[in-house]
């Protein structure tokens, strides 16, 4: 069955399974400490990555499958999202992609996106507007030749254009206030381009499709058994995703002098 593991290649669902690849793979990671434990990561040379989570007693909590390649979305990032069932290393940004006049509170449409190594950034200096590399994990894929067979399609009914990113999660309260927790997606667009990548650790197959949607440039990943049609350079494809992503140098607050914090300023 697909998951976020073989979709970069790695044949674990299990937690046992999970377990066992972490051990396998543990020798050969970089450790990034953080004031809650630790991340170790490994890393291949065509794009896939895992991120093993470590409390302070180095306990493994966690371990997040991640792929980065080419992708790049702007995205206004407004709120950090620790959910309950979240690890004390796990945790989701919310922001707008595509941010309008140097706002970070406004922009094309308003997501959540899962980070990877977030517990290296306790003090993110919100809002701030930032570049992040997001990938998204297939469930599920269709493929489309042109754009005449995604619009007579059930999926591209009604559709003129094909990029498109519809968040999931999206509910609103009394007071019409929307709340995203959830980093799901259902997200369209045109192949910039693909590949079928090896993974260097398991040596099995998984595909990678670099997708233009509405917002940006999205590195999307696969399992094989997804894929029922030929997907090439110009295609549409649709599928339903989750999103991890990373933030290149985020902006942090300044720490404060103790000048500053006994006298302000």
């Amino acid at each position: 069955m697909p998951s976020h593991f073989t979709s970069i290649g790695f044949p674990a669902e299990s937690v046992e399974e999970i377990e066992a690849l972490a051990l396998e793979i543990i020798d050969l990671t970089k450790t990034f400490n953080c004031p809650k434990g630790r991340y170790l990561r490994w890393t291949s040379g065509e794009g896939a990555e895992l991120w093993l989570q470590m409390d302070e007693d180095y306990n493994l909590i966690g371990v997040t499958p991640f792929f980065q390649k080419k992708s790049v979305v702007n995205v206004g990032i407004t709120r950090v999202l620790h959910r309950k069932d979240d690890t004390v290393l796990e945790s989701a940004i919310r922001g707008w992609v595509n941010p309008k006049h140097n706002n970070p509170q406004s922009g094309a449409f308003e997501f959540v996106c899962d980070i990877v190594d977030i517990g290296r950034y306790p003090n993110l200096d919100l809002p701030f507007i930032n570049p992040i590399r997001l990938s998204a994990f297939a469930y599920n894929l269709d493929a489309f030749p042109s754009l005449e067979a995604f619009q007579s399609s059930e999926v591209g009914q009604g559709k003129s254009d094909p990029e498109s990113f519809v968040p999931s999660g999206l509910t609103k309260t009394g007071a019409g206030i929307s709340l995203l927790q959830e980093s799901y997606a259902e997200i369209s667009g045109r192949v910039v381009e693909t590949a079928v990548l090896r993974n260097t650790h398991s040596h099995r197959e998984y595909h990678w499709i670099l997708v233009r949607t509405d917002g940006g440039i999205v590195d999307m990943v696969c399992d094989p058994a997804l894929v029922n049609k030929p997907i090439t350079p110009g295609s549409i494809v649709s599928g339903y995703c989750w999103l991890c992503g990373q933030i290149p140098k985020p902006r942090l607050q300044e720490k404060k002098s103790l000048k500053q914090l006994f006298f302000g300023g």
